[in-house]
């Protein structure tokens, strides 16, 4: 789909505003209807503008909404891909995150896969097997949020999360796990706790997502983009526990149980 110099033009003063906030952890004030993406292809321009603007690495994808049940629970049409990036991926144990560039972020636990070798355009279709093979597990945190207001003044919806980084904000890996490959993950159980507290409510079966699928689908829709994924490229396949919010201080870790564990703090401001 072609999108005209006017249209970019519109759409970029949309990405400028999410780079702001995003670099000052905070929200930007409610844009016009007008300068919300149409459709999937302006949201993700919009997405790769802010990514282009950040000149931070990706070092991966994060997938939303990565179950049918999923999306229709909250009304998407597909999954939402959004980067990892860098600065905000820790992959240390007990690692540090700085709380100032979280504002009003959640976190989920996730099954993650690292790219063992580059995978081409069209592997979503290879079989289960070949992918298996070109893949490590590793159990993960996701910290995701948005950059709109929570005023009640947006509704929110498919393609305004897909521009804003597809809800992401950091990441934080755990250490490689091995014989992950028959594991049920959508029955599989994972203890979430903040500062000593149980607050892992895991997702029902139906609204998880098994990790190969979700990287089948991921790829699929990164190669209407012209993107392949690179050996090394860290995928988080989809929130496995109901988000919950973090503040400042807390220190948090969730337990995989034979899958390994992950745990980090967030810096007190």
């Amino acid at each position: 789909m072609t999108i005209t110099s006017s249209r970019r033009s519109v759409l970029s003063s949309l990405a400028d505003r999410l780079v702001r906030a995003w670099n000052e952890g905070d929200v930007i004030d409610p844009p016009a209807p007008e300068v919300f993406p149409a459709n999937r292809s302006e949201a993700y321009v919009v997405q790769d503008m802010m990514a282009a603007a950040l000149e931070d690495l990706t070092i991966g994808w994060k997938i939303g909404a990565s179950s049918v049940e999923m999306q229709k629970r909250e009304g998407h049409d597909g999954i939402i891909a959004g980067r990892l990036f860098k600065s905000r991926a820790c992959f240390e144990p007990d690692g540090l995150l700085d709380a100032g560039i979280f504002g009003g972020a959640r976190i989920e636990a996730e099954f993650a896969l690292r790219l063992l070798q580059d995978l081409p355009a069209g592997a979503a279709k290879l079989p289960r097997n070949a992918l298996l093979d070109r893949v490590a597990f590793h159990p993960a945190i996701e910290v995701i949020g948005n950059r709109y207001p929570k005023n009640g003044t947006f509704k929110g919806g498919t393609l305004p999360a897909i521009a804003d980084n597809g809800g992401g904000v950091g990441i934080v890996v755990g250490a490689e796990v091995a014989g992950w490959q028959d594991v049920d993950f959508l029955l599989h159980p994972i203890s979430l706790q903040i500062n000593d507290t149980d607050v892992g409510q895991n997702l029902a079966s139906e609204l998880r997502a098994d990790p190969i699928e979700a990287l089948r689908d991921l790829c699929d829709q990164l190669d209407q983009r012209d993107i392949t994924l690179k050996a090394g490229d860290i995928v988080s396949t989809g929130g496995s526990t109901v988000p919950v919010p973090i503040a400042p201080g807390d220190r948090i870790i969730a337990d995989f149980g034979s899958l390994g564990s992950v745990r980090f703090s967030l810096k007190a401001l």
